[in-house]
């Protein structure tokens, strides 16, 4: 059953909601449906769009880390809501503005720290904007 949406009985591939580059152990089961809604495209294009360092051969600082799960945790919480009809795209939307939030405080506390800060992080597309851009 797929994570995201929870339909069943439909093609399903691992998603890595932190990116396999950073945790290749750790995925979820998400349907894979071109035709109609495709949570792994869904979900990949939210942590491109995050700007989530999803490269194999680049060094990540703890920071990046930190947004990468970040990032990951609030599409997938975005995307549930999304598909929840008592939830809908205003609960999907706020997932993604607090994962955002904490993806700049992660940033504040590497600078405060002196370590390497984030690719400069901004607020992601509506999940209504993603959904409209997977169906064109």
């Amino acid at each position: 059953m797929c994570v995201v949406c929870g339909d069943a009985h439909v093609p399903m591939e691992r998603h890595h909601p932190i990116g396999v580059a950073y945790a290749p152990e750790l995925w979820v089961d998400v349907c894979v449906r071109p035709a109609r809604h495709d949570c792994h495209s869904a979900l990949t294009r939210l942590q491109r769009d995050c700007r989530v360092v999803l490269d194999h051969d680049t060094g990540r600082s703890e920071a990046e880390t930190i947004w990468a799960f970040v990032a990951g945790l609030a599409g997938i919480l975005a995307l549930r809501a999304y598909y929840r009809p008592t939830l809908g795209p205003v609960e999907a939307d706020r997932a993604l503005l607090l994962g955002t939030a904490l993806g700049r405080t992660t940033d504040q506390v590497a600078a405060l720290c002196a370590e390497p800060r984030l690719r400069p992080v901004r607020v992601p597309l509506t999940v209504l904007d993603h959904k409209r851009k997977l169906i064109q």
